[in-house]
């Protein structure tokens, strides 16, 4: 899968837990939070494309289906909600997403996102990381 040229790919080294094909699309306005979650799955060896908004998101689900979605709900220009709800229309309930976000905090039930997880902010990077190994298998 080809991402559009308006959104950069990291690519991180192959691991032996991880394949180096998968790709995660990671939706996550916050600079500090995105860079780091960037640079922990590429150092799994997740090639990651990164929106930091969610028409951003939508642009690049509408061209390409990500192996696993990273979802933050909080976002500048609409509520996650939008995108996952895109990204299910789109890719059906087969796209596994992981919502990571501090506006589920203190509610445990999943948000009407249909995720795969619900990771509330803050999370540790460990538990991200399984999270995703898990459900990219």
């Amino acid at each position: 899968m080809t991402p559009p040229q308006d959104l950069p790919v990291a690519t991180g080294r192959a691991t032996s837990t991880t394949a180096a094909t998968e790709t995660l699309l990671l939706v996550e306005d916050d600079p500090a939070i995105g860079d780091l979650l960037e640079q922990a799955l590429s150092g799994e060896g997740y090639a990651t494309v990164r929106a930091v908004d969610g028409q951003q998101a939508l642009a690049w689900l509408a061209r390409s289906c990500p192996q696993l979605l990273v979802l933050d709900l909080a976002l500048p220009d609409m509520h996650g909600e939008a995108v996952a709800v895109a990204a299910r229309e789109r890719y059906g309930a087969t796209l596994p997403i992981v919502v990571v976000s501090g506006f589920v905090r203190g509610d445990p039930r999943l948000p009407p996102v249909q995720a795969a997880a619900v990771l509330p902010k803050p999370f540790e990077l460990e538990d991200l990381l399984h999270t995703i190994a898990r459900l990219v298998r």
